[in-house]
């Protein structure tokens, strides 16, 4: 557990973390941007504070657990914001009309919908000392204290009824080890278990021990996944009676789609925000209509680079109708598929293809996608 925090704070960032050296293949990644992609794992934290967007490094917004802007009226800006914040069409309209103090914040893990607050106004006199400013800035910080529900359970008397409804389920006690690592898990149902213990600062042992209690009491269903290396991965998939628990909508529909799909396009997910914008089908309403994974980002000439990701677990779904699909959304199309047979059977369907679609597609297993993916992003 880190006890001691040492914290950057990067004025006027986007001068030192720019888009534009970020998007330079040639120049290599630069340590600056390896630092701040892997500062967490180092016990440490960084404020990136600017007033141009649009201008600094995907790496940062990608790896980012806040993100909070006041109103923007530049274009580039206002398309960065609503893609960074994963505003929709109706949200986006507000970041060129946000009245004076009111930001919008988006966060990672914690609150799954970005959302509007208010900053306090605070009148400092020009001439105040710091320790007048302190004393300002606690005043407000103590009215603003955050009391997490989650270490307080509701405990809900039985009533005598053999009949358990979902609102009495949802409020079922857990102690503070079974509520903290059943939040970690539903903010990020795709790590494997042993990446939530340690998230969750638990030993192996402690956190099997509270794993399987959350599993007696129906709060997550385990899954065995093959990864193609290195064995299988235990993944926990959050029940709606977790979500319930915590009071927040489910972010993801499973549709036709396995938890083993799921998984895989989450990580992939993961790995791709490291370079620009992704979004994933099944976080869309009308997920039917939509490739796997778009990916977006700025080529070093400053056009879009959009890249489509399917994911293929079995050599039966796809077809030709996914592909005339996703050249519809995307420069490129990526197939992803979980075994070398699965493979072969979707290379055959590329083969049917004219020249001018073959140069759009390839395929490659799922243990090796980020060497492929590499090989073609540092081509653009």
């Amino acid at each position: 557990m880190v006890t001691n925090l040492l914290l950057f704070v990067f004025e006027e960032a986007h001068w030192l973390l720019p888009l534009a050296e970020e998007q330079n293949r040639n120049a290599g990644d630069p340590s600056i941007f390896t630092l701040v992609v892997r500062m967490r794992e180092y016990g440490l934290a960084w404020i990136s504070l600017l007033q141009m967007i649009s201008r600094i490094a995907h790496c940062v917004l990608a790896n980012s657990f806040a993100k909070i802007t006041f109103i923007v009226t530049d274009g580039a800006d206002i398309k960065t914001v609503k893609e960074a914040f994963s505003l929709n069409d109706k949200q986006a309209e507000m970041i060129g009309k946000l009245p004076e103090r009111n930001i919008i914040v988006k966060l990672s893990g914690k609150y799954l919908e970005p959302f509007i607050s208010v900053v306090p106004e605070i009148r400092i006199n020009k001439n105040a000392d710091e320790k007048k400013i302190q004393s300002l800035m606690t005043n407000v910080l103590s009215k603003m204290q955050y009391k997490p529900r989650v270490n307080k359970p509701v405990v809900e008397k039985y009533s005598g009824s053999s009949k358990i409804d979902s609102d009495s389920q949802s409020k079922e006690e857990l102690t503070e080890d079974e509520s903290k690592l059943l939040f970690k898990i539903v903010s990020c149902f795709w790590l494997p278990i042993t990446e939530q213990y340690e998230s969750a600062n638990m030993s192996l042992d402690k956190g099997d021990s509270v794993k399987n209690s959350l599993c007696k009491k129906g709060f997550i269903i385990p899954h065995r996944i093959h990864t193609g290396v290195g064995g299988y991965k235990v993944i926990c998939e959050p029940t709606d009676k977790a979500y319930q628990h915590f009071k927040i909508k489910k972010i993801y529909s499973t549709g036709g789609a396995s938890f083993e799909h799921q998984y895989f396009l989450n990580r992939i997910a993961d790995f791709l925000r490291k370079f620009g914008n992704v979004k994933i089908e099944h976080y869309y309403k009308s997920y039917s209509a939509q490739p796997d994974i778009i990916f977006r980002c700025k080529t070093s000439n400053g056009t879009d680079f959009i890249c489509t990701i399917e994911v293929e677990l079995n050599k039966t779904r796809y077809d030709e109708t996914h592909i005339i699909k996703n050249i519809k959304f995307s420069n490129y199309i990526i197939i992803a598929c979980k075994t070398k047979i699965v493979q072969t059977e979707v290379n055959k369907i590329i083969a049917d293809f004219d020249d001018e679609y073959k140069a759009k597609l390839s395929s490659c297993l799922l243990s090796n996608f980020e060497k492929h993916f590499m090989s073609i992003y540092k081509k653009e």
